[in-house]
């Protein structure tokens, strides 16, 4: 739940409370407006954390590492929010991480930056559009998974 903005931070944390007692696959979100004691204690309380990590967020991709890097410091794991970004994934160890880019072709009418896609193929075949869109990014992610699962395997041996 990612709406501490919407109903404050206060309301979120009785909400993940509730939550609590039904589940204990509970993921929180942390930002940057919550400072790092709050991170660090999200890293002691938890398993598995976190973190906004689009580019319009306020936390730098140079940052990222080191939020990471104390997550695993402290056997939590930890998901980028919102992150696609080639040089951040070839750089920075997520566990995990979650985007919506991949249905961009069909939002924007391209496969890639360069070649539209004529708007009448497109509505003819947007179920193939969202197909290759959905194809090319779980291959893209499935590259990464297996790159930082090699790194935390060493990382643990």
């Amino acid at each position: 739940m990612d709406v501490d903005n919407i109903v404050g931070y206060d309301t979120v944390l009785e909400l993940r409370r509730v939550l609590h007692e039904v589940s204990d696959k509970i993921i929180p979100v942390w930002h940057k407006n919550r400072g790092i004691k709050d991170f660090k204690k999200m890293c002691e309380d938890y398993s598995y954390i976190s973190i906004a990590s689009a580019k319009k967020d306020d936390i730098k991709d140079s940052q990222l590492k080191y939020f990471v890097d104390y997550a695993h410091k402290h056997n939590t794991k930890i998901h980028g929010l919102g992150c696609t970004r080639k040089k951040v994934l070839e750089t920075v160890p997520f566990d995990s991480v979650d985007s919506s880019t991949w249905i961009s072709p069909a939002k924007y009418a391209r496969f890639d930056h360069k070649k539209k896609i004529k708007s009448d193929w497109l509505s003819n075949n947007s179920t193939t559009v969202l197909a290759y869109s959905y194809i090319t990014w779980m291959k893209k992610q499935e590259y990464y998974y297996k790159k930082w699962d090699n790194y935390s395997n060493k990382r643990k041996g």
